[in-house]
């Protein structure tokens, strides 16, 4: 991975929707008997979270996930 995080950054926590952490949630328990057959132990939000960005930052199809961030804008 080519991709450093810059220096000016502060660590800012981002909040998650009541909605966002249950879609977490059963991502996760979907997810936990796969990644045990493969030996992962300890699956949770944070690593899903990351792995989730990792994946979408490795060569992203620009349409479908455009339409998610329109999907998933909050308006402040």
């Amino acid at each position: 991975m080519g991709w450093v995080m810059g220096v000016n950054w502060d660590k800012k926590l981002f909040r998650l929707s009541e909605n966002d952490m249950k879609r977490l949630d059963h991502l996760v328990s979907s997810l936990e008997e796969e990644v045990k057959n493969q030996g992962i132990r300890n699956l949770n939000r944070t690593i899903l979270i990351r792995a989730l960005i990792m994946m979408s930052s490795d060569k992203p199809k620009i349409k479908p996930l455009v339409e998610y961030i329109k999907m998933a804008h909050v308006y402040l």
